[in-house]
């Protein structure tokens, strides 16, 4: 007794294809395909499979015409009539020559010429132009095509320079290229956003700007805004984009077609000063969790970040929308090197971007460079425990939580500075040590937060800080003493005691809780001149501490007790700013070192209290 075969029940499925051939009129096709038995009716596995054969009729289950195909699972039938249904099943056979049964059937009418249109439809604000592979619609002109049945046609959408491809509706989805099967009369939708823009108005104090605050602009509008002096006071400057502009009571933006910024300065009409100094606001930390009264998260001094912090371009590139920075998208792409070397890799990526394999990069920028200190410090975000993790979820990919080079270089000449994108440290490194490196390109001025330059003016090898000297630069004078015992950072606008010794090392709370008792009873701290009676002083977080530092100096204590200051200690000083990561700890800055670390709340340091800044009570600064 041999063994049966069933392709029906237990092993076979098929499933069909037709192929229209247009060579006559007369004769059409349909290739059957279908998967292999793998065991016999009884269970027991098949090892004698010797080939199919294709039965096939003009009526179901009366089959005519036999095909022995061999030992293979796809083939045409040839010679079939237009318009007449043929019904097909297949067997198994052996090394026998045993056969199985029939598989199931299916049934098929033969169709030689049948066509269906495909219609593309524009819609949304946008304009934009649909074309088709093969060709036929160019929607503009011609957003209606007939093709073949079972043809494959390929969209693609392209938006004007003034749009953006919002994305397809219909009979595809998605924003990528559309591919249909026209197997029927189908209809697609392509919608085209006309691209937006924020104009970011603000007025100091002594008059108004208006309209106020972010106003959007359609692309290549134009949009007006008058500024209007109060009693007392008279237009100083109207910055655009960081540039003055003169003293006009109007300004007029043009067919936009970028992002812009535009401020109000207001000068007393008494004394000609002008209120609210075009200082560098710097921004929050980030941090908005409180750990004790009057800390980082309790009073959340600087500037808001924009909503949207990070911008992906598309092109394997970011802009953090904050600072007006580009990056490199992929934090991990130039991988850990010596310092020298990687000053060296980013200048061979501008003259040969092709020959690094970063994540995405399609775009051929010419001006990459390795950031300073200050603005791979602006990467930070002291609110998370891990900003490397956090920059992963907002646009970046691959970025390392370890060291990355800054191109400062530490007086010492044989150091360079890094930061920690995992725990915010920042400190120095022998450069023949390996770490990683981001590239950074400047792309925008008069952006929400100016970073300064790192005061760095010697260069050490091309491309490195003091060959680029990136930022905003400071005042001629850096420091005002206000001779009451106070002194004013001409650039960040803050107000600071003047005597950095006069408040004793105590352990963090302890130094939140004296400055604290110094609002409330100033006369109970003999600091060196201090004569104000200001009530709103505060330790400064962490950002406001870091901005001290010049880099350019072998210790900033000595050049700010040179600047201004007296008795500033080589030594490190409290920040309001605690390690999310580890909240017993806080960070502190090494005022001789020009390091930042995380230190146990317990331990013993100084503290310098500061005053003004952006608060978020009434965001304007406060003397």
């Amino acid at each position: 007794m041999y063994k049966r075969y069933t392709v029906l029940f237990y092993v076979i499925t098929f499933t069909i294809l037709f192929l229209f051939h247009a060579a006559t009129a007369s004769a059409g096709s349909t290739t059957l395909s279908w998967y292999p038995p793998t065991a016999n009716e009884d269970g027991t596995p098949l090892t004698d499979l010797a080939g199919y054969k294709i039965y096939y009729g003009t009526a179901s289950r009366s089959y005519t015409q036999i095909i022995d195909v061999g030992n293979k699972t796809i083939q045409t039938v040839p010679n079939l009539s237009e318009g007449v249904t043929y019904y097909f099943a297949v067997t198994a056979y052996n090394t026998a020559q045993k056969e199985s049964k029939y598989s199931n059937e299916i049934g098929r009418t033969i169709s030689l010429y049948k066509q269906y249109n495909l219609t593309v439809n524009r819609n949304g604000t946008g304009t934009g132009t649909v074309t088709s592979s093969p060709g036929g619609i160019i929607c503009g002109s011609d957003c209606t095509e007939v093709y073949n049945a079972w043809t494959l046609v390929t969209l693609t959408a392209t938006p004007d320079g003034s749009s953006t491809f919002s994305g397809w509706s219909g009979a595809c989805t998605g924003i990528g290229a559309c591919i249909v099967t026209i197997d029927a009369a189908k209809s697609i939708t392509a919608t085209f956003t006309l691209k937006t823009y924020t104009i970011t108005a603000t007025a100091g104090t002594g008059g108004s700007i208006s309209p106020s605050g972010s106003i959007v602009v359609n692309h290549g509008s134009n949009q007006i805004f008058s500024i209007t002096a109060d009693t007392e006071y008279e237009i100083a400057k109207v910055l655009v984009d960081g540039k003055s502009v003169g003293t006009a009571g109007v300004y007029t933006f043009t067919d936009v077609t970028a992002s812009h910024t535009i401020s109000a300065k207001f000068a007393n009409l008494a004394d000609g000063t002008i209120a609210d100094s075009y200082f560098i606001n710097l921004p929050m930390t980030g941090q908005t969790e409180s750990y004790a009264f009057e800390d980082d998260g309790d009073i959340e001094a600087g500037i808001a970040w924009p909503e949207q912090r990070f911008l992906d371009n598309g092109d394997g590139t970011v802009t953090d929308t904050l600072t007006g920075l580009m990056w490199l998208k992929d934090g991990g792409c130039l991988n850990k090197k010596k310092w020298n070397d990687a000053l060296i890799t980013i200048v061979e990526m501008n003259a040969n971007p092709g020959r690094y394999s970063c994540t995405g990069y399609s775009a051929n920028y010419r001006d990459w460079r390795l950031p300073n200190v200050r603005e791979l410090d602006s990467l930070i975000h002291y609110g998370e425990p891990d900003s490397s993790a956090w920059l992963n979820t907002i646009g970046f990919t691959n970025m390392k939580g370890s060291y990355y080079w800054s191109s400062t270089t530490n007086s010492g000449a044989t150091q360079a500075g890094v930061v920690n994108l995992y725990t915010g440290i920042e400190t120095t490194v022998l450069k023949s040590k390996k770490t990683y490196a981001l590239a950074v390109r400047s792309v925008t001025q008069g952006n929400l937060y100016e970073i300064p330059m790192t005061g760095q003016t010697m260069s050490y090898a091309f491309g490195d800080d003091g060959d680029i000297e990136a930022g905003t630069a400071w005042p001629e004078q850096r420091f005002l003493d206000n001779g009451d015992g106070t002194v004013t950072d001409t650039l960040t606008g803050l107000m600071w005691l003047k005597d950095g010794g006069c408040l004793n090392k105590k352990k963090w709370n302890d130094a939140l809780i004296t400055i604290v008792e110094m609002n409330a009873n100033p006369g109970r701290y003999s600091c060196t001149g201090y004569s104000a009676n200001y009530r709103d002083w505060r330790l400064p977080n962490v950002r406001e501490l870091d901005s001290l530092i010049n880099y350019g100096e072998s210790d900033s204590y000595a050049w700010m007790n040179a600047s201004g200051f007296s008795s500033m200690k080589g030594s490190y000083y409290w920040s309001s700013t605690t390690n999310t990561d580890k909240a017993n700890k806080a960070y502190g800055v090494n005022m001789k070192k020009t390091r930042r670390i995380v230190i146990p709340k317990k331990n013993k340091n100084y503290m310098l209290p500061v005053r003004g800044g952006v608060l978020p009570e009434t965001e304007e600064k406060k003397y």
